[in-house]
């Protein structure tokens, strides 16, 4: 028979979430048995602003028992990235998949991309589709590949500078900073947590022929993550391209990709035309046309060869 004395019930609610399994376990029986109850101590349990396990299994404990409130605290518990960076970060991943899903989460992403595609230059939903994209990534969900291929493409009004880009992209900017390639930023990673590494792989090729600079640094930012060194042949057409912008950012990830070959930007490099006539690029050798292509080791002659 469980304890329903509320000196016993705070017993269990401190002996929930316990290292000690024998104990947690009987905290969680004797917590789900009280039902009414225990309900305001999970309620405060699960309130909690700090990370522990505590918190989680109060919630999850609410939501067995039928009470709203418990997917609710675990909706509030998962928002804080003090909580998706902390210890107990794998029991909420469970939690979370095991009560709410991914629905809400997917759905609040999916309104903040219809909006920047409308009002590109608006921040609110710049900031809940990176925050609701954290939570996804948190999670390790598969995602729509058709809805993040369109946030790969969303534009900004009036142009973007690509110094900027750059910074978001290498993460390498203020925390604070709100840009349009933060949303193309969290859709190349979750798109290659959402499908094969060679169907990524084709969606990346394809964006690197948008006309957008931009789009096409988010591309070569989701070549880096997937790390597939054939990739570099998609990436040849923009490298030799020198009026491209994003020429050299193509060529550092070429040597990237493929560090263990010589460099065909050293080896195949830009003649100083003022320096060298035109003509004398390519011009004749002035070798025996027979001595162009020999064999690496030439046959002995016969007259030479041992007779041993």
């Amino acid at each position: 028979m469980f304890p329903k004395t509320p000196r016993k019930l705070k017993t269990a609610i401190r002996l929930l979430g316990s290292e000690n399994w024998q104990a947690h376990t009987w905290a969680t029986e004797a917590l789900q048995h009280a039902d009414h109850l225990a309900y305001p101590l999970l309620l405060a349990a699960a309130s909690a602003t700090t990370p522990s396990p505590r918190a989680i299994y109060a919630a999850l404990i609410l939501h067995q028992l039928g009470y709203p409130e418990g997917a609710q605290h675990l909706m509030r518990l998962i928002d804080r990235p003090s909580f998706r960076e902390s210890s107990c970060a794998p029991l909420l991943r469970h939690a979370v998949l095991k009560t709410v899903g991914t629905t809400p989460f997917l759905q609040k992403l999916d309104t903040a991309l219809v909006q920047l595609e409308q009002r590109p230059d608006l921040s609110r939903p710049l900031a809940h589709f990176h925050h609701n994209a954290q939570i996804l990534l948190f999670l390790r969900s598969e995602l729509p590949v058709s809805l993040l291929h369109r946030a790969l493409l969303v534009r900004a009004i009036g142009g973007e500078n690509l110094s900027i880009v750059r910074l978001v992209l290498d993460e390498a900017g203020e925390p604070n900073l709100e840009h349009i390639s933060l949303v193309r930023r969290d859709s190349a990673a979750l798109l290659i947590s959402s499908t094969t590494q060679e169907h990524a792989l084709q969606i990346f090729t394809n964006c690197l022929l948008h006309p957008n600079p931009a789009v096409q640094l988010t591309a070569m930012f989701g070549l880096k993550l997937l790390k597939l060194a054939h990739a570099i042949n998609a990436l040849y057409p923009i490298a030799h391209d020198p009026s491209s912008p994003v020429r050299e950012d193509a060529q550092n990830l070429i040597r990237f990709l493929n560090p263990q070959k010589s460099d065909p930007f050293v080896l195949l490099r830009p003649i100083d035309a003022e320096r060298f006539a035109r003509s004398s690029l390519l011009r004749a050798s002035k070798t025996q046309q027979s001595e162009l292509l020999r064999p690496l080791f030439p046959a002995q002659n016969p007259s030479e060869r041992s007779t041993h």
